[in-house]
């Protein structure tokens, strides 16, 4: 918990900090880097975790490791070391990534098909969704692939879904069966 609160706090004071200047996209995607490197690569959560590394040290080393990251971010990262918050970096990073979609009506959006979907039929898809959404809101999409479907989709954005999966029609089906709505001529 105290962690997610950490994230919060210097995620919101980074973000008030590149409000109005012309980096927010260019650090928005160094955060999408760094949060993904934390999450796949252990040795580099664990250095970021180790209290045996001073914060010299680790900056000295993040500084060369992070070298091509603009000059904000590894000074906002080092600011981050030299408080001693370097363990949530990967969250701090997870939530600047959620506070600029945010900030830019940016939604994620998932589809759930039986195959791979091409780009007509995902832009299809969100065409009738978009009719749904506040005007000027764009969408991220990732679409995953789940066999068990039969056919069709689930679509979710944000907390709501809509499920247009053979699968589900079926499972549907078999609960009207199973409720004795009808009479058996037996």
């Amino acid at each position: 918990m105290a962690h997610f609160r950490v994230a919060k706090r210097y995620a919101k004071g980074f973000m008030d900090f590149l409000s109005g200047s012309d980096k927010e996209e260019m650090v928005m995607q160094e955060m999408l880097q760094l949060r993904d490197l934390v999450k796949s690569n252990r040795d580099l959560k664990n250095f970021f975790a180790s209290p045996i590394i001073d914060y010299k040290k680790k900056t000295q080393i993040m500084n060369n490791v992070f070298a091509g990251y603009s000059e904000e971010s590894r000074t906002f990262l080092s600011l981050i070391i030299r408080q001693d918050r370097s363990l949530a970096i990967g969250e701090i990073a997870a939530e600047f990534i959620q506070l600029y979609k945010a900030k830019n009506n940016i939604k994620d959006a998932t589809i759930t098909s039986a195959q791979k979907l091409d780009q007509a039929q995902i832009d299809a898809i969100l065409s009738k969704a978009k009719e749904t959404l506040p005007a000027g809101t764009s969408l991220e999409v990732l679409n995953k692939v789940d066999p068990s479907l039969i056919g069709g989709f689930i679509l979710r954005i944000d907390d709501k879904q809509f499920d247009a999966s053979i699968s589900s029609k079926m499972n549907k089906i078999r609960k009207e069966f199973d409720s004795k709505h009808y009479i058996p001529k037996v």
